[in-house]
């Protein structure tokens, strides 16, 4: 999509920009997944379940 900037000339700065912030997005909802699925895995293995814990990090290397 080209628009039209009040300068008079063609410009896809609105595409560029929305492409960056959905790089920044993505990025850190898989920091907060990450985030997530290690705490999960530590609070496993803290109650001795280290079995759930290491498949629970499994699953997060598979989704990557």
């Amino acid at each position: 999509m080209i628009t039209k900037s009040l300068l008079g000339y063609e410009s896809n700065f609105f595409e560029i920009v929305t492409d960056k912030l959905k790089k920044v997005y993505k990025s850190a909802e898989r920091g907060f997944v990450s985030f997530g699925y290690a705490r999960a895995a530590g609070e496993l293995a803290r109650m001795g379940k280290y079995e759930d814990a290491k498949r629970v990090i499994m699953h997060l290397k598979e989704i990557k």
